[in-house]
C-alpha cells in the first residue's frame, strides 16, 4: 500500500503529520539512504525510512 512519507512518519507513531512535514523539508528524512524534502513523496512499508539516523518501519500493534 502506498502512501505520503508524512502518513507513513504518523502510522508509525515518529510524528504528527504537521510536525512530519517541517522535519522532510529541514531534512531530517530519508528514504533507501536517499534524503527526502518533499512531504508528499510516496513510500510503501517496504521502503526503509529513517528519521534523525533511527528507523521509523514499525507499524504500531492494534488492540482491540
Amino acid at each position: 500500500m502506498e502512501m505520503n512519507l508524512t502518513k507513513r512518519l504518523a502510522v508509525c507513531g515518529a510524528a504528527p503529520r504537521r510536525k512530519a512535514a517541517e522535519l522532510i523539508k529541514k531534512g531530517c528524512v530519508t528514504v533507501n539512504g536517499e534524503t527526502q524534502t518533499n512531504p508528499a513523496t510516496p513510500v510503501t512499508m517496504k521502503d526503509k525510512v529513517f528519521l534523525d539516523g533511527k528507523p521509523v518501519n514499525k507499524m504500531p500493534t492494534h488492540v482491540y
